[in-house]
């Protein structure tokens, strides 16, 4: 049994600490940079920001994981993260070029499928059971191979949509990996739970500077976006071969279904937007304001309470997929009950927007 104690005490909140002063102090000379050579992004349609500001806050964020994972890792760890940190290398040149010179969405995914396919290869990173979800519990090698690729992309293209609004995909990270640690902790999956531990640090720094910072504020940027989704990838699968696993102290029994309540804001939405989009003949990767947070910002709330809403109402949705799947076996039924919520919620929301626009529009 390992003793948790002094790895709470000590590992977790030094490598929080370490990530969040690294992210910290790196991003006003990142700033800077971009200020200096006109690296920012002018408001556009779509767009609710105003004047120039830089984009570049996934550089720091990256900086600081790359480093903090290494600083955590022994000879045995950073052999086991090598896959995880050339995936993470690999978005984060992806998203670095999207920012500066822009990427068609499909060259994007083909950046997701090739670090989804390095951690499969590379450390044998693959979903193996559904818990019976759709009838499914064990998984064939190529079924295995493909679901995994089609989930870390899912993800990654979900944290990157989400990144509309200031604090929102950073908060949602953070929140995210809160949740997924808890159980790490309690499981024993240290590498994982130091990850979380990380992840966090950095994107609390991040936080900061987006949101409340006058002087230094950036946005995280598909660099930043990317890599983000992708280590929550990466927890969401640890987090589903955990559950499965002999000896654990704290076992839950439809995890693929709890993984998907901890991402529920994300993951619907990005669902949601693009069947909108395909519906109306659109590319599902076109650009607009269909996501609801800006459905939210139509009805007039400012940034601060839409993050706020959002935050909490995931957070809900997290603890409510824990609370069903003790009392519901069916994986099929706890599903259904979250995306019914949602679609619920989604068309409260777009009733009051169409009653204020109709309010608005002058009688004849």
């Amino acid at each position: 049994m390992i003793d948790l104690l002094p790895y709470i005490g000590y590992t977790i909140p030094f490598a929080v600490l370490l990530s969040f002063f690294l992210t910290f102090f790196s991003i006003p000379y990142v700033v800077r940079v971009a200020r200096k050579h006109n690296i920012l992004v002018y408001p556009n349609h779509r767009d609710v920001h105003q004047g120039g500001i830089s984009r570049m806050g996934g550089l720091s964020i990256f900086l600081s994981l790359v480093f903090c994972l290494i600083f955590f890792s022994g000879i045995n760890t950073i052999l086991y993260f090598r896959s995880i940190l050339t995936g993470v290398i690999i978005l984060f040149f992806f998203g670095l070029y999207d920012d500066l010179m822009e990427l068609s969405p499909w060259k994007k995914i083909l950046g997701e499928v090739m670090a989804a396919t390095l951690v499969i290869a590379g450390a044998q990173m693959r979903f193996s059971n559904l818990y019976g979800f759709l009838g499914i519990y064990e998984l064939g090698l190529v079924p295995s191979v493909l679901l995994t690729i089609f989930v870390f992309v899912a993800i990654i293209n979900a944290f990157n949509l989400i990144d509309g609004i200031d604090g929102l995909a950073a908060g949602m990270g953070i929140e995210t990996s809160l949740l997924f640690g808890f159980f790490f902790i309690v499981n024993g999956a240290t590498r994982f739970a130091t990850l979380c531990a990380i992840l966090i640090g950095s994107l609390a720094a991040f936080f900061y500077f987006n949101v409340y910072s006058k002087k230094f504020k950036l946005f995280m940027g598909d660099s930043g976006s990317l890599v983000v989704g992708f280590l929550i990838g990466l927890m969401a699968w640890r987090f589903n071969e955990l559950m499965i696993e002999p000896g654990i102290s704290f076992r839950l029994n439809a995890a693929p279904v709890v993984a998907m309540g901890f991402l529920t804001i994300p993951l619907y939405d990005t669902l949601r937007v693009m069947v909108v989009r395909i519906r109306h003949r659109k590319s599902p990767f076109s650009a607009d304001r269909l996501h609801v947070h800006h459905i939210l910002l139509s009805l007039g709330f400012s940034h601060r309470k839409v993050r706020i809403f959002l935050l909490t109402f995931n957070l809900l949705m997290a603890l409510l997929s824990i609370f069903l799947q003790h009392y519901i076996h069916n994986v099929i039924i706890i599903l259904g009950i979250l995306l019914a919520i949602c679609l619920i919620l989604t068309f409260w929301l777009l009733k009051i927007r169409d009653r204020q626009q109709k309010n608005l529009i002058p009688n004849s």
